[in-house]
């Protein structure tokens, strides 16, 4: 994902060092994602610009990857070109998308801005089947569990027992019987 740039540079900043030293068998192709609710550089991208326009007027967008301003952005997009990378933008419905198949299919719970990154992924395997042949590395940065909510939360029941009761309760709770001994 991509908010002020800072990431995806860092990280191509390490990969350049790594091919100066001789390490690499490839060069990686970088894919930053933006929100296209608020997407200046994949817009710039998209255009084939050099400079990003600053996004002014926008709604409140609940991303954490919604800057309209990065102050890295046009030294990303420099990169981006010079690399053969990829700036693109999702919109809502395919990040929770993303967000709901890294819990159903993973196991792993990541903020919205995180998933944009299965998200876009996904959309360039659609534009690029052979990607789907190729070994990826997909960063997700934010635990789901700091951001908001995509499942609807559910009313909290207590329950008050003793201890000695507590396997009873438990296993009552997830509709599962205690395991005879």
């Amino acid at each position: 994902p991509v908010s002020s740039g800072g990431h995806l540079l860092g990280i191509i900043k390490a990969f350049l060092d790594l091919n100066t030293l001789n390490t690499l068998a490839c060069f990686p192709v970088f894919i930053g994602v933006q929100s296209d609710r608020c997407a200046p550089l994949a817009e710039a991208y998209s255009r084939g610009e050099e400079n990003f326009q600053r996004m002014y007027n926008l709604p409140p967008v609940p991303y954490a990857i919604s800057n309209p301003n990065p102050p890295a952005g046009n030294l990303l997009l420099k990169l981006i070109y010079q690399y053969n990378g990829y700036l693109i933008a999702v919109n809502d419905q395919e990040i929770q998308e993303g967000q709901k198949l890294l819990a159903q299919k993973e196991g792993i719970y990541v903020l919205p801005s995180a998933a944009a990154t299965l998200a876009g992924f996904i959309r360039c395997q659609q534009q690029d089947p052979s990607l789907a042949q190729k070994t990826t590395c997909l960063i997700f940065t934010g635990t789901g569990f700091r951001g908001q909510r995509l499942f609807p939360a559910e009313k909290n029941k207590l329950h008050h027992t003793s201890l000695d009761h507590l396997d009873g309760l438990l296993a009552k709770m997830i509709d599962k019987k205690k395991p005879e001994n």
